[in-house]
């Protein structure tokens, strides 16, 4: 697991910063169990595409929708491919990777509900025409071997998914899915070729189908956002904004009550 750098602490008694901690990896705290019944590969793999859409977790039928139609766009496949393929066989997400092969169907998807990369209180990074300007296919520079005074060596990459449980992605030249590049030659037929695709697929879900999971996790769903929301930067100057009373207990923490600047501080 990888920590990026939520918890609230108290600073002395004048203010209260709140400092969020995020971790990486493959997280099933708010998951459904089944989705620890399918072989890693799965969880490998839905790791590895909710990372290239742009995406935390699926938990409802807008994000499992932003899901669906970004992988579509990236994908070298035609979309009539796809299209055809769930019709006649129910399959969204197919390929293997590391001699293992895997295939979503729709229901296979809804297993790895509140299945999540990041601890992140949001579920997609961004709105879709910021994500179709932004999309960079992912390269991996993996290499784990013994250099020639025989001390291992291990690159970013490759240490990266070992921490982060995705291991099938040591081998990410075995992936059978091509991704484009970019979207920059994107059309705007494409785009709603796979949006009525999507459309199609989401508007034949059974009513209700989220229910059961949002009740059993409303607490947290209550504390978290649809989108990524960005953060206000606020201006704050602490030589000009704070009293000189919580510079002088600061100081007085850091060098003791003994020192010779605090007392003079103080004077």
């Amino acid at each position: 697991m990888l920590f990026n750098c939520i918890t609230s602490i108290s600073f002395f008694k004048h203010l209260n910063i709140a400092i969020m901690i995020i971790e990486r990896g493959k997280i099933f705290t708010h998951a459904l169990k089944d989705s620890k019944n399918y072989h890693e590969v799965y969880s490998d793999v839905l790791f590895h595409l909710l990372d290239l859409t742009q995406m935390n977790r699926i938990v409802c039928k807008e994000s499992l929708s932003q899901f669906l139609l970004r992988y579509m766009l990236i994908t070298d496949k035609p979309i009539e491919q796809t299209a055809s393929q769930f019709i006649d066989e129910g399959l969204l997400i197919t390929g293997s990777i590391a001699g293992e092969q895997f295939s979503f169907s729709i229901h296979d998807l809804l297993h790895f509900l509140g299945f999540s990369i990041t601890t992140a209180p949001y579920h997609i990074h961004n709105e879709l025409d910021a994500f179709i300007l932004k999309y960079q296919n992912q390269e991996y520079n993996i290499e784990i071997n013994v250099d020639d005074e025989g001390k291992p060596k291990i690159t970013k990459a490759a240490l990266l998914h070992v921490l982060q449980g995705t291991k099938s992605f040591l081998a990410p030249e075995t992936l059978d899915i091509k991704f484009k590049e970019n979207l920059a030659e994107l059309t705007e037929n494409e785009l709603q070729a796979a949006q009525r695709f999507v459309d199609y697929v989401i508007k034949n879900l059974p009513d209700g189908l989220f229910n059961d999971y949002q009740t059993k996790f409303n607490d947290y769903l209550s504390n978290t956002e649809l989108y990524y929301i960005p953060i206000v930067k606020i201006e704050f100057d602490p030589f000009k904004e704070l009293p000189r009373a919580v510079f002088n207990e600061i100081f007085e923490i850091i060098y003791g009550e003994d020192n010779f600047f605090v007392k003079n501080l103080k004077s």
